[in-house]
């Protein structure tokens, strides 16, 4: 009984023991499972911090700076990393903004970057923008052209990389690509950064098989070659490549992070601190000597709540020169202002403000601080910090209404007042017209798509730009974001515009304007424009009869400040130049010829001065028989703004619906004319053709409007022609959509003989 009583009391033991055993056994296991669970979390989030452009998430500038701060050790691979990134889109951000009037200060930006270690980022930046705006390869040519003249293994890598960007399109018969990189080259060779050896390899190669396209090709590059002498011989280096080297690689991995040994890192970073300077002197030497346009340096300043904003400060002649403040319109930037600000420059220091929310500027997380007060405390915070006391000022649109209110915050500040095309009352028309597209269209996929975007909202205000204007004015409102480009503004804008309509116009600012009276003020109107109008234009001469006044033909809202003369005037006037002297002697000799010519006419006609006082009366009844002739004429408006107004109205009908019925339902509202279907229908293909996929969104549009309407049947038939015939010129994948497009509307029996 002892013995069973023992086992029992061991059994019972043993059982009591098994399970905080299996407890012990199991914590270690547990935490190990917690560790390695850790582990992948840290794994995963590193892989998708090192993702590259198709896959990283969107750091924002300022917070990415914030954690570059937040990293104690500058050499180690996660400060490397966010240093590369930073690189990378400063460097996209650089070569997208280039052009032919910022070309010098784009050089010396870049020059402050680290050249050295992002020579692949730059590489790449200039290819991918030569291939997306082909009408600009002459500048990045001459953008190459400088940096290869200082850094000759940048210019070695990107022929490099043009050839075999060649040689790919060329095997895969793609034209457009190989037009595009012959283009490249045949610009490298003009500025010898290529050996004309080069050229001669590819007009060997393109006429080795002789097809129409090959000719086309090797003409269109021969028709480019030209010589050129933007850097002198002695300092260009000339890189002999052949066409056919087979030792030519990709080097793919200069586009990707890859971090260093911190010993290493931290050397580099010391020899780029030693030789940047030389190399920046050397160029502004440059540019000085050969008299370029002024240079700016970046100017931040951080508000009272905290956000950090942006202006470009050009320096002027000396370091006491009066001051000139720009200020932009309501979704643009400081890049509005490239061609007004060197001429400015010449006698002032001129500070290029982007207002908060654009530009370079911080966007601010409560929307609701997007209004004109806002925006005047920045500029008088700007001012206080750098101890400006007194400024001339030229505000554009909304910069023109916050030169108003600040002349009344502090009579004292302004010297001159340039108001851009901007009233104390506004146009409903243009008002209407700017809040239809404020924070619409946002993202496109390639910088055509953006420009021809703008086009769409802009052609009524600037009817004689040319594809090249759009593309530079696309390139001065938009910025790239990864993969896609968008406009340079935040969107929030437009939310606070809807919640407040002060946010966009004050309600009455006569009294504000004519606080202006003691102020030498001038007025600049878009001929065409839609928001500031002519009887508002004349009032306001009328109660400031002081103000100069220059109007810009053929332009809307709101000139740009480059059109041929207006620089110079502004300028003028801001110098004291174009005051009552320029005024008075144009009046004196316009006297002079009027009387003239009143002696030479009496003499032809033989009529002495009297008889002309006798005939007034038949004079005054001959002119209202005039006036009733034409009064009676029918006014034809071959300038198609009616049509221009028209597709822009469409455009943003279409791209404003959420669902087609609605959209449907918007467009019969429009009250087409007849005749004008054919409107409708072209832009619905061009959208539809547009995308990136096929969108069923404007297909089933375009068959509610063929069983609503025949008409339409008949006009998208003759569209169907017009786009068969033509179909040799269109792209893949607008091929393919524009197939999708009307093999739907086949198969809904919407078009009839197609």
């Amino acid at each position: 009984m002892a013995k069973d009583k023992d086992k029992k009391k061991k059994k019972k033991s043993s059982s009591e023991e098994a399970p905080a055993a299996a407890a012990r056994t199991r914590e270690p296991a547990k935490a190990k499972e917690e560790e390695d669970l850790e582990t992948y979390k840290k794994r995963k989030i590193a892989d998708l911090e090192n993702l590259g452009r198709s896959g990283g998430v969107y750091v924002p500038p300022f917070k990415l700076a914030r954690m570059q701060k937040e990293i104690e050790d500058k050499t180690s691979a996660e400060y490397q990393r966010q240093t590369w990134e930073a690189l990378r889109k400063s460097i996209n951000g650089l070569v997208n903004k280039v052009n032919v009037g910022n070309i010098k200060n784009i050089v010396e930006e870049l020059f402050q970057e680290n050249l050295v270690r992002g020579r692949g980022l730059l590489v790449r930046a200039l290819i991918r923008a030569q291939m997306a705006s082909p009408g600009f390869t002459h500048v990045f040519a001459a953008l190459l052209a400088v940096i290869n003249s200082k850094l000759p293994e940048v210019g070695d890598l990107l022929i490099r990389r043009v050839i075999l960007q060649f040689r790919r399109a060329y095997k895969r018969n793609d034209k457009i690509v190989t037009t595009a990189a012959i283009r490249f080259m045949a610009h490298l060779v003009n500025q010898k950064i290529a050996s004309e050896l080069l050229a001669l390899h590819v007009a060997t190669l393109l006429l080795e098989r002789v097809t129409e396209d090959s000719i086309e090709v090797c003409v269109s590059f021969l028709q480019v070659m030209e010589e050129l002498d933007l850097v002198e011989d002695e300092d260009q280096i000339t890189h002999e490549v052949d066409l056919l080297d087979e030792t030519i690689k990709g080097e793919e991995t200069l586009n990707i992070f890859k971090a260093i040994p911190p010993e290493q890192y931290a050397a580099d970073e010391v020899k780029v601190s030693i030789v940047e300077p030389l190399v920046i002197r050397s160029v502004s030497y440059v540019r000085m000597e050969t008299g370029g346009m002024a240079h700016w340096r970046d100017l931040f300043y951080e508000v009272s709540d905290g956000l950090r904003l942006y202006a470009r400060d050009y320096p002027g002649p000396s370091p006491d020169a009066p001051v000139a403040l720009l200020m932009h319109g309501l979704t643009r930037n400081s890049a509005d202002f490239e061609a007004l600000s060197p001429v400015l420059a010449k006698t002032h220091r001129v500070l290029v403000v982007d207002q908060r929310g654009r530009g370079r500027s911080d966007r601010d997380p409560d929307a609701s601080r997007y209004h004109l007060a806002t925006y005047v405390g920045d500029m008088f915070e700007l001012l206080a910090q750098q101890a400006i006391t007194q400024v001339a000022v030229v505000g554009t649109s909304m910069g023109g209404l916050m030169a108003m209110v600040m002349n009344v915050k502090s009579p004292n500040i302004f010297s001159h007042v340039v108001i851009n095309d901007i009233g104390p009352v506004v146009a409903p028309a243009g008002l209407a017209r700017i809040k239809s597209y404020v924070g619409t269209g946002s993202r496109f996929s390639t910088w055509e798509e953006a420009a021809a975007h703008i086009k769409v909202l802009n052609e009524a205000a600037f009817p004689a730009y040319t594809p090249e204007a759009w593309m530079a004015f696309a390139r001065r409102t938009c910025v790239e974001e990864g993969d896609a480009v968008v406009l340079n503004y935040d969107l929030a804008i437009a939310e606070a515009m809807k919640q407040r309509e002060e946010a966009a116009v004050p309600q009455d600012l006569w009294p504000t304007f004519e606080a202006l009276k003691p102020k030498p003020t001038m007025l600049v109107r878009g001929g065409i424009s839609d928001l500031l109008d002519i009887p508002t234009a004349v009032e306001m001469r009328r109660r400031h009869p002081e103000m100069a006044f220059l109007e810009v033909s053929n332009i809307g809202h709101a000139p740009m400040l480059d059109e041929p003369g207006v620089a110079e005037r502004i300028a003028d006037f801001i110098n004291d130049r174009s005051s009552s002297d320029h005024r008075g002697c144009k009046e004196l000799l316009l006297g002079l010829l009027g009387a003239k010519w009143k002696l030479i006419s009496s003499e032809i006609l033989g009529l002495e001065q009297d008889e002309g006082s006798d005939s007034s009366d038949d004079s005054d009844e001959e002119a209202d028989a005039a006036a009733d002739r034409r009064a009676q004429e029918k006014i034809l408006d071959f300038t198609e703004q009616d049509l221009v107004n028209l597709r822009r109205s469409i455009y943003l009908v279409i791209m404003s619906s959420v669902h087609y019925e609605e959209c449907v339902h918007k467009i019969l509202k429009l009250n087409i004319a007849e005749g004008q279907e054919k409107e409708v229908c072209t832009m619905l293909i061009d959208c539809c053709a547009m995308e990136k996929m096929f969108n069923r969104f404007f297909v089933l549009q375009a068959e509610r409007l063929c069983r609503l309407n025949p008409v339409y049947q008949d006009t998208f038939t003759e569209s169907f022609g017009i786009q068969f015939n033509t179909v040799h010129r269109l792209e893949t994948n607008k091929l393919r959509n524009i197939g999708k497009f009307f093999a739907h509307l086949l198969y809904t029996d919407c078009n009839r003989e197609a």
